[in-house]
């Protein structure tokens, strides 16, 4: 997790591998395909000047865990 520049919100976020993890995904072509397809779980921002980059607010990735463990449900990884 990472405060950044490119971030307007000036808040905690998750960019690159550590997003890809925190979500459950095995490997990056597992992420990039959920993001294809729309079913990622959270909101993604693009990364101003980075064609393919996105982050996630840390708050939505707490809330959709949050959510996902009080169901039950596994992650997109498959993870608990």
């Amino acid at each position: 997790m990472s405060k950044s520049q490119d971030n307007p919100l000036n808040t905690s976020i998750y960019i690159g591998e550590d997003l890809i993890k925190v979500l459950g995904f095995k490997s990056r072509r597992e992420f990039n395909r959920a993001r294809e397809s729309g079913s990622v779980g959270v909101r993604l921002y693009p990364i101003p000047n980075r064609p393919k980059g996105v982050y996630a607010l840390a708050r939505d990735v707490a809330e959709w865990k949050k959510a996902h463990k009080q169901q039950g449900r596994t992650q997109p990884g498959g993870q608990k």
